[in-house]
């Protein structure tokens, strides 16, 4: 008789572990599905980073000899700012 007044108590803590359980489960399935997605997504913001490095670096690198052309810096001021820049690069 004592079972049956419980009864219900013992099936919430076992329906609670089995709900654990399930939410662990399906936390694991997504973490596999969205990992590499999150990588993917990561390395093509990795990528225009680069290119945005690459062309800002162009732009620069442009203004500079544009500058050098003029004659408003100095051989000198143009190779070492130069080479500043394409260090910034690597």
């Amino acid at each position: 008789m004592l079972k049956l007044i419980f009864f219900p108590f013992y099936m919430g803590y076992y329906a609670l572990i089995f709900i654990a359980k399930l939410i662990e489960v399906i936390g694991e399935l997504l973490s596999i599905i969205i990992a590499p997605i999150v990588a993917i997504i990561s390395n093509k913001k990795k990528e225009l980073d680069i290119e945005e490095n690459d062309d800002d670096l162009t732009v620069k690198l442009k203004s500079l000899k544009k500058l050098h052309k003029k004659g408003l810096i100095t051989d000198y001021d143009y190779s070492i700012k130069k080479q500043e820049l394409l260090d910034k690069m690597k």
